[in-house]
């Protein structure tokens, strides 16, 4: 039994590692699963992203937004 005993250590150790091996792919398996619904759900959508001309106009705002911050932090710093 004592020659024994380090093979049955050994055997559950091994166990224990197939145990918690088939617990990372099972998790994995999910968060692929997960991915690939999003990525599906994500080629299904329409480009909402903004038109060349929506684009230009968003670039003035922004300039008369910036130009405004600016003009507001030299009256403040000085």
């Amino acid at each position: 039994l004592r020659k024994i005993e380090p093979f049955t250590q050994l055997r559950q150790e091994a166990r224990d590692a197939l145990t918690q091996a088939s617990s990372s792919v099972q998790a994995a398996t999910v968060t692929v699963t997960g991915a690939r619904t999003l990525l599906a759900d994500l080629e299904g959508m329409k480009r909402q992203f903004p038109q060349p001309r929506d684009q230009a106009a968003l670039g003035r705002k922004a300039g008369v937004v910036s130009d405004r911050l600016l003009v507001d932090l030299k009256k403040k710093t000085k």
